[in-house]
């Protein structure tokens, strides 16, 4: 990091990061469009090119249109209207980004929950959004009949398979049965409603669009309401920095639409003109094969991901021209082994593994390295429209340059805030007294006089797991501890994420027993794995579970997760 100024320069005043951007990306104006407006003026001249490849089908801009028109004449058949929200459980097959576009032209709200939810969250978030429509991807639709949804909620199931190519369609089915159930498939559902009259498509880019779902310190699910004008606010500055995206490029699409990361790649790509392979599977020896065989010019995803990816990919990489991963961290050694990698498979010189920095909560992204603007061991600089300040997380007062704090973020892509969640909200999201709003982050760290912010530590604990159907999955830690908290025979429960070869991170649960147990180690251990995996999604399967006499803590009398993590090493 360079030398810091004597006289204190703050970040927030100073903006130092704007020096590297045009005058015109940081005077730039967002467009006033929703998401499916958005992609539709930006690609209208080019109905016949290729939008997204999937399975050996190639589905052009001039089909996309139509079967969006196709969904949103079915939904309005079904009794959808603007406001309205719709749940769509399901990976980023055709059918659901159809669905997914369908509904901001009506002017409903997308809510993009987990594909992995077991029925009682399931059962649990159609009570809480009264969602009339319900939309489950085939592969899991055991989770929807279990939840025992009230008889007047139409709920359709999206097949995986149903635009895939022949003969990868027939291999597919025959590989993967679909479990009976009684709902018809989306086929049924958008067939006759051809003669529905379809209004105008919906002209608000600052009504809620999009719900994607997070977790706080609390473990408790919280819905992260974003509008048109959020993400689309993401895409243009990219467009309008220092990165290079052009029509015609290829990206390997790995990322799920309900992960607001998946949904910012989804608009920008399809902005831009991008073709998009879109790819289900996350097993990193699927992806590094077909990685070797697109040999794509961009790829995204999760920096744990990266990771297994590279270790599957073989061949010249010469096209390639981003390589990102967020998410979380990297190491300073393992990011330059990973760009020691790209150098070794003939990748432009200028060409780097570029991580970044963002959260559902400002619509996946804020901050960003590129090929051109670069720092080792950061974070990247902030967007053109992003403003940062770096606080003390006791006094809430800005730091200046090169002081360590909680990370804030003023930006368009902020949400409009947590769904039925204000006093959450509240604590998410600051309003100074010129009225703009704070992104309070959680994480710690500082920025250089030259605008680029540095990772330091978080106080949230927030990491990503990898499973082999479904992709990047968040996992919280205090989802586990709420959980265990509650058994009788526990008196504390502490987790850490351990480093997985397969799955990135898996739980690591340490527990204390209740004053007065006496029950066998091995009959509270089993009761606790069961409890786990009764309640959590599968990728919650804990690495280990250990009872220990003493549950370490810090000196303000918080869990040590230091001391647990050295324990765990032992």
């Amino acid at each position: 990091m360079n030398e810091i100024s004597s006289t204190p320069i703050f970040p927030s005043v100073e903006r130092p990061w704007l020096r590297h951007y045009s005058p015109e990306a940081v005077s730039m104006e967002i467009p006033e469009r929703t998401l499916f407006r958005f992609i539709e003026e930006k690609n209208r001249d080019y109905p016949d090119s290729v939008v997204y490849r999937y399975y050996g089908n190639a589905i052009t801009y001039g089909t996309l249109f139509q079967e969006i028109r196709r969904a949103a004449r079915a939904l309005k058949k079904a009794g959808v209207k603007a406001g309205d929200l719709v749940t769509i459980q399901s990976m980023h097959t055709p059918e659901t980004i159809y669905l997914y576009y369908a509904v901001s032209y009506l002017g409903a709200v997308a809510n993009m929950v987990y594909v992995t939810l077991p029925p009682a969250e399931v059962r649990q978030g159609q009570a809480m959004t009264g969602s009339r429509v319900y939309f489950i991807m085939d592969k899991a639709v055991q989770a929807v009949m279990a939840a025992g949804l009230p008889e007047d909620v139409t709920v359709v199931t999206l097949p995986v398979s149903d635009s895939m190519a022949e003969p990868v369609r027939t291999g597919y089915r025959a590989q993967n049965p679909v479990p009976e159930n009684p709902y018809p498939t989306y086929a049924q559902f958008v067939e006759g409603a051809e003669d529905e009259a379809l209004p105008e498509a919906a002209e608000d880019a600052h009504a809620p669009a999009v719900i994607v779902y997070t977790s706080g310190t609390t473990g408790e699910p919280k819905g992260v309401v974003l509008s048109s004008h959020n993400i689309n606010a993401m895409v243009e500055q990219y467009l309008n920095a220092e990165f290079h995206f052009q029509r015609g490029e290829t990206y390997l699409d790995i990322l799920p639409t309900f992960l607001a990361y998946g949904t910012g790649m989804l608009q920008l790509a399809a902005s831009v003109g991008i073709e998009s392979t879109l790819w289900l599977s996350m097993d990193p020896v699927e992806i590094g094969a077909e990685f070797n065989r697109l040999k794509p010019n961009h790829f995204a995803g999760a920096a744990s991901m990266v990771e297994e990816i590279i270790k599957q990919t073989t061949g010249d990489l010469s096209g390639l021209i981003n390589f990102t991963g967020g998410g979380e961290s990297l190491s300073p050694e393992r990011e330059a082994e990973l760009n020691q990698f790209l150098k070794e498979h003939n990748v432009p010189e200028y060409v780097k593994f570029c991580s970044g920095y963002g959260m559902s909560e400002v619509a996946s992204s804020t901050c960003a390295n590129s090929n051109k603007l670069y720092k080792k061991d950061s974070l990247g600089l902030p967007l053109p429209k992003t403003n940062v300040k770096i606080v003390d997380e006791d006094s809430g007062e800005e730091l200046p340059l090169g002081e360590v704090g909680e990370i804030c973020f003023c930006t368009p892509c902020a949400m409009l805030g947590y769904y039925k969640n204000e006093e959450a909200t509240r604590a998410m999201i600051e309003v100074d007294e010129n009225g703009d709003r704070w992104v309070h982050t959680g994480d710690l760290g500082c920025m250089d006089e030259d605008g680029f912010l540095f990772f330091k530590g978080k106080l949230k604990r927030i990491y990503i797991c990898i499973t082999p159907e479904n992709g990047a999955m968040k996992f919280f830690p205090a989802r586990v501890e709420d959980l265990v908290n509650t058994d009788p025979g526990v008196e504390r429960c502490g987790v850490i994420a351990l480093p997985h070869p397969k799955r990135g991170h898996a739980p690591g649960v340490f527990l204390t027993r209740a004053e007065g147990s006496s029950e066998p180690e091995e009959d509270l251990i089993a009761r606790v794995r069961s409890l786990i995996e009764g309640n959590l999604p599968d990728f919650y399967e804990p690495a280990f579970i250990r009872i220990i006499d003493i549950m370490p803590r810090t000196a303000s009398g918080k869990v040590d997760y230091v001391q647990l993590e050295k324990e765990a090493a032992e």
